[in-house]
């Protein structure tokens, strides 16, 4: 049996900028994990008891992955993102000649949490889709004699599990999830040209030939985090639901265009200038920036009509700010995540301490 492990992420800085190819946002791997399992049988089998699957049988007719369970909408939210995985990943294969074998795999997370009300689990926002799609992919791999350790596997690996999710969630996002959970570290992260892949899927170009050529405006630099920086998740008990978000924030981009580049090259520089200070392990700039992100990140709220900081990410906000910390929410917003940010253990255990659904982020295992 083999075991591979896929990282979830924090977005530390440059939330919605990084939508726009160029712009750049700063990513890092966390120390929670979805674990796939992969042993070679003669079916094709999945298992993941944490979102309820249990044998759902799958076939490989040479071109195609299909299942024998009825694509119900429940079923399809559960298992969408280890389907397309499979898709990619086989056809990638099947175009290398490699002999397809049938795999029984078992994949459990810690990327959410119950919820006891309702016992169903809640995506916390820390890339539980993207991590599932990675930890697939590179299982499947990995089965297949691949070494998932190799920097030219990993990239492959990234750009097969970018069309996976593409594929599942029907839109392109930037990807800088996958990134973090592939390369399992921090990141300064730009995106590819969406529509670069839109099209390449669209035409059916060989997977051969599209994970092997250059991605336009795609950038992935590794960073070393200033040492001593402890960031604390906090998971504000509702799962964000980008959608609409995403709707009225391009309405705000057609209808108000200037203002809407001129606060995304503003989330930009800031970002820039937090690169170059964690590369200089400037303590005191980091934290800074990541708080200048953050008004920013109101800013962009304010004029574009978009809820991003809710209720309840400004109390938590405000208790990790009464603590001693730097904090702002990661990612979409809505929802999801908030992170506090400091130099000082102690703060770090006042922040856990007024947050009742925390972790530590130990990043820098994971470098």
């Amino acid at each position: 049996m083999l075991k591979v492990k896929s990282p979830g992420k924090i977005m530390l800085a440059g939330e919605w900028s990084v939508l726009e190819a160029g712009n750049l946002c700063i990513v890092t791997a966390v120390d929670k994990f979805v674990e796939a399992s992969i042993t070679a049988v003669d079916n094709i089998i999945f298992h993941a008891p944490d979102v309820g699957l249990q044998n759902v049988t799958g076939f490989w007719d040479g071109q195609n992955f299909s299942v024998d369970q009825a694509k119900t909408d429940e079923f399809w939210a559960r298992f969408k993102f280890c389907f397309y995985s499979t898709q990619v990943t086989l056809q990638f294969l099947q175009e290398q000649s490699k002999k397809i074998e049938g795999f029984e795999i078992s994949i459990k997370s810690e990327l959410s949490t119950l919820d006891t009300a309702s016992s169903n689990f809640l995506k916390m926002g820390i890339g539980s889709s993207a991590a599932t799609t990675v930890a697939v992919c590179k299982a499947i791999l990995a089965l297949h004699g691949l070494d998932v350790e190799v920097e030219s596997v990993q990239d492959i690996i990234f750009k097969l599990a970018c069309i996976a999710h593409y594929l599942a969630s029907g839109k392109i996002g930037s990807g800088f999830d996958v990134a973090a959970s592939t390369c399992q570290t921090t990141l300064a992260y730009s995106c590819f040209d969406p529509l670069f892949l839109e099209k390449a899927i669209r035409e059916g170009l060989p997977l051969s030939y599209l994970v092997s050529m250059p991605w336009p405006s795609l950038s992935i630099e590794k960073l070393q985090l200033p040492a001593g920086l402890r960031i604390v998740v906090g998971f504000s008990g509702v799962s964000a639901s980008t959608t609409e978000m995403i709707k009225k924030m391009h309405e705000f981009k057609t209808n108000n265009f200037d203002d809407y580049k001129s606060i995304f090259d503003d989330i930009n520089t800031v970002v820039l200038k937090l690169i170059l200070a964690i590369k200089k392990s400037n303590k005191a700039d980091t934290l800074s920036l990541i708080e200048q992100n953050r008004q920013l990140l109101l800013n962009l709220s304010s004029i574009s009509g978009v809820e991003l900081e809710t209720p309840v990410l400004k109390r938590m906000i405000a208790q990790a700010e009464s603590c001693g910390a730097v904090a702002k929410f990661s990612g979409a917003g809505g929802g999801d995540c908030v992170i506090a940010l400091c130099f000082d253990q102690a703060v770090v255990q006042k922040v856990k301490n007024v947050w009742t659904q925390s972790f530590i982020v130990n990043f820098q295992e994971n470098i």
